[in-house]
């Protein structure tokens, strides 16, 4: 397989990279082997307590996974993406799956502190239906990974004007890369692309996961504007993502995460750029119609998070909220749902859910013991549910904050300390909505 065409990543915030930035390796394939044998070795030899002696090589990344220490406790099963990983593509569904390099079966991968490595982007496409674009977001925690570098190789051929567009937010932990294809892409017998990594420090397990941008724009695959990634009706669908262990260099501390794992379980302890949304309805209502809003939590940015404060102003003489309290803890009054999201977002403090029409807000307060579950976590916690009470060119959901301590506002904390958005910027990190009712 051709994998000399790399798309380099600068080490540097949000990058777009051209075509003339990129370069080639020779013999990629036969030195890896090497590569492989000298990280392996360079562990074994690791100084205890010192710097371990691991050579970084200036070829090619190793292409097989380390083996796990003897006594390890084995690998967890692969994060959930946006669809189950036992799921397999049937009838026209196309799929996309992150695996380790040349291991299509698997979703586990084991790798030592320091070493590079590389994960293969699959195109499952059964029934060789023709993809014309195609839109990679991949979500990491930059604390435990750091992308070195995007090949296409596999697909140069069809990429349209030779022209992707390939970002990397290290500080978000996002890559995005994105193509049009001409003539359009069909079955491949291997990877459509890959990503070469290097390990960071030892983690027990930290995903890498198809996401979306800060637009709100799934991981997909399209013909002719038509997006035709797994279940076409559910956006995000049909991706599976992968785990990656991050095995210390040292022997002995490698020997202390096969004997208790929950040593590394992931906590990157960065506190900062949580993001609050409220999403537009799916369509324009009319007066008189129903429609819903939902209420996003994005924490890509892997920070500590521990609760969430809401309030939400709307015009309650063009808009009223409707009481949605399936499942909800809080069921007194009229409520905002969140009792079907309660699975993906723990929150086993309810503080606060309520809409007060009269002045037009909505408050609402929630608080978890286990900060840990919502490193990393995006997607809808909260929903609202709303009838269109007359016409206007434009009504106004937006989020509210207040300087005095105590008060009612819109935060998201961690023992006390703001974390929503840039930590040294007041009101910031988070987006209302604007959208016409019509007659």
């Amino acid at each position: 397989m051709n994998r000399q065409r790399l798309l380099p990543l600068i080490l540097a915030g949000l990058l777009a990279v051209a075509p003339a930035g990129l370069h080639a390796q020779d013999d990629a394939e036969a030195q890896a082997a090497e590569t492989k044998g000298e990280l392996e070795a360079a562990a074994e030899q690791a100084q205890p307590g010192g710097t371990p002696r691991v050579a970084m090589p200036t070829g090619p990344v190793p292409t097989t996974p380390v083996a796990t220490p003897p006594g390890a406790t084995p690998t967890p099963a692969p994060a959930a993406g946006t669809s189950d990983p036992a799921r397999r593509a049937t009838g026209q569904n196309l799929m996309l799956r992150l695996t380790p390099e040349n291991m299509p079966d698997t979703q586990n991968m084991d790798v030592i502190e320091g070493a590079e490595f590389t994960t293969d982007i699959l195109l499952v496409n059964p029934v060789n239906r023709p993809v014309d674009h195609v839109r990679v977001v991949i979500d990491f925690n930059p604390a435990y990974f750091s992308p070195m570098a995007i090949n296409d190789s596999p697909i140069q051929d069809q990429i349209a004007g030779g022209m992707p567009r390939a970002l990397v937010d290290r500080a978000r932990g996002q890559i995005i890369y994105e193509a049009d294809l001409d003539p359009p892409l069909g079955r491949l017998a291997g990877p459509m692309i890959f990503v070469r990594w290097q390990a960071l420090k030892p983690v027990f397990f930290s995903p890498i996961t198809f996401g979306r941008d800060r637009q709100g724009r799934f991981s997909d695959l399209f013909r002719e504007e038509e997006s035709i990634l797994g279940e076409t009706y559910e956006q995000g669908d049909g991706t599976v993502s992968m785990t990656i262990t991050v095995i210390p260099a040292d022997p002995d501390e490698a020997r202390i995460m096969a004997e208790d794992p929950h040593l590394y379980l992931g906590s990157s302890e960065r506190v900062g750029g949580v993001e609050l949304s409220i999403e537009p309805p799916a369509r324009t209502p009319r007066v008189g119609e129903e429609f819903t809003l939902d209420i996003v939590l994005d924490n890509r940015a892997h920070s500590q998070l521990d609760g969430i404060s809401l309030l939400i102003q709307y015009d309650s003489s063009v808009v009223q909220i409707l009481d949605d309290d399936r499942d909800n803890w809080i069921t007194l009054g009229t409520n905002i749902h969140d009792g079907s999201f309660r699975n993906t977002f723990p929150f086993d403090y309810h503080m606060a859910n309520a809409v007060y029409p009269i002045r037009g807000q909505i408050e609402y307060r929630v608080g978890t013991s286990t900060p840990q579950d919502l490193i990393g976590i995006h997607g809808t916690f909260a929903r609202i549910r709303a009838r269109a009470l007359a016409p206007t060119a434009g009504t106004t959901l937006k989020f509210l904050f207040s300087p005095r301590p105590g008060s009612r506002t819109t935060s998201a904390t961690y023992l006390g300390q703001d974390v929503l958005g840039e930590t040294r910027v007041r009101n910031d990190g988070v987006r209302g909505v604007y959208f016409p009712i019509l007659p």
